[in-house]
């Protein structure tokens, strides 16, 4: 059927009309299209990029682990090692002491505490070389010269502390003068050298408390003394270290 136009225009529209233009819907497709390709290219390099760090994370726990295991491994060698090395020396000392008579396994025993110390490894392999029968008596010896070691050690340790002693005397000495007090002297004496003893004019009821509470009365304590003499000439005020 061939379309009628009244007015000049299609059937039933006003003359002059012109159909609207179609929609230019393909740009915009293509838009959209591009924007989810790209949303899904970044997407891609995170899980990518996740993907890679969590691989790089398991390598190096891998690598960490192994070098513990190593090092346990190494360290456990080593310990076999040191402990294979002290069964041999204690054979031989076993094999060595066994080859000698009681009185020669008593002088042993006597060397082996010689010292502040005995050592253990020698008495050790001197009792299992002994007999049944001889065990009684060089346990007697052991204990008798661990004793004697024990007192050489104590001596010693007080001999040493006498010196130390001494020593924070003639510094305390140096600190007075230092702080213009001019003392006449500053000893360590006694028996056991446990009493500070200092003589100056300063020396009062008041300077001897001062001491005593002082760092240095706690210094002085530390060292052993037992308590502090101050003679000003005349009066010496005692102080003790509680």
């Amino acid at each position: 059927m061939q379309q009628g136009y009244g007015y000049g225009g299609p059937q039933g529209q006003p003359p002059g009309y012109r159909p609207p233009p179609s929609p230019k819907s393909g740009g915009g497709v293509v838009k959209a299209v591009l924007l989810g390709l790209g949303g899904i290219i970044v997407l891609g390099a995170i899980v990518v990029g996740l993907a890679k760090n969590k691989e790089t994370e398991n390598k190096k726990m891998t690598a960490d682990l192994a070098v513990q295991a190593s090092a346990s491994a190494a360290a456990a060698a080593s310990a076999d090692r040191e402990a294979s090395e002290l069964r041999r020396k204690h054979e031989e000392a076993v094999t060595k002491y066994k080859s000698m008579v009681l009185s020669k396994r008593l002088d042993a025993v006597k060397a082996a505490c010689s010292g502040t110390e005995c050592v253990e490894t020698e008495l050790a392999a001197i009792l299992e070389a002994s007999t049944a029968e001889e065990r009684p008596k060089i346990q007697t010896e052991i204990d008798k010269r661990k004793k004697d070691a024990k007192a050489r050690e104590e001596k010693a340790e007080g001999e040493q502390d006498v010196k130390d002693r001494e020593k924070f005397a003639k510094g305390y000495e140096e600190k007075l003068l230092k702080r213009g007090k001019n003392p006449r002297s500053v000893s360590a004496v006694g028996p056991a050298k446990t009493t500070l003893h200092v003589e100056g004019a300063f020396c009062s009821k008041q300077f001897v408390y001062e001491f005593v509470n002082a760092v240095e009365g706690g210094a002085a304590k530390t060292s052993g003394f037992k308590k502090i003499d101050c003679n000003d000439g005349i009066v010496t005020t005692t102080g003790t270290f509680e």
